[in-house]
């Protein structure tokens, strides 16, 4: 029954992104006609509504998968850091809210279940070093669909470092106090941003930070 409550969690919250999406366009369309919204505006509201209901539905399901699959300082450590930092790094989003909620699924899987087994220490602490520069090199990531000031920009490169640096502080203790999986978790999720920044950079769907200046 335990190994079942993931797979049935995910087909219920599947429908509910579903419904959702018709929800959202109801709304959109009603709030356009009575000229609440700029038919202009329509697509980028619409796109950062769905991308709060996709980003709500896919951490809980994450949150309920990793901590009945996987141990739970490093599921834990690894949705916190990377959720935490994406939120200012930004990176590679599904085109629709059920392709963001099934990639975020497969990426969890994919680092808790193929990757953290073989962190071992050393691996570890590698992978950290160079998932660090790449997030300094490329974040933050402008996405076409969610446009923003250069004020804005600014302070998202500003606050990704700063996250960065948070994460890695949290690393060191975590190492230092031999909370191996807490550790590993944190170091896994930054690589895991970084993995997002690169893809999002090779498909070019939207403008680094170095590519404005």
């Amino acid at each position: 029954m335990r190994k079942n409550l993931p797979v049935q969690f995910y087909s219920v919250m599947m429908l509910l992104v579903m419904e959702m999406k018709g929800l959202l366009d109801k709304i959109i369309t009603g709030c356009t006609e009575k000229g609440w919204i700029d038919p202009s505006d329509a697509e980028w509201v619409r796109y950062g509504l769905e991308r709060l209901v996709a980003t709500v539905c896919g951490f809980s399901a994450m949150l309920l998968i990793g901590l009945l699959l996987f141990p739970f300082p490093a599921a834990l450590a690894f949705l916190g850091s990377l959720c935490f930092l994406r939120k200012r790094t930004n990176g590679f989003h599904a085109k629709t809210m059920a392709g963001c909620f099934l990639s975020s699924i497969g990426i969890e899987l994919l680092a808790l279940g193929a990757v953290y087994p073989f962190l071992s220490a050393s691996i570890s602490a590698i992978l950290l070093t160079f998932s660090s520069m790449g997030v300094l090199v490329l974040a933050p990531f402008r996405h076409p669909n969610f446009p923003l000031t250069e004020r804005e920009f600014a302070a998202n490169a500003t606050g990704a470092r700063a996250r960065l640096l948070i994460l890695l502080v949290l690393y060191t203790a975590f190492s230092w106090l031999q909370w191996e999986d807490a550790a590993r978790g944190i170091s896994l999720g930054i690589a895991t941003d970084c993995a997002m920044l690169i893809l999002a950079y090779i498909t070019k769907k939207g403008e680094t930070h170095h590519e404005k200046h």
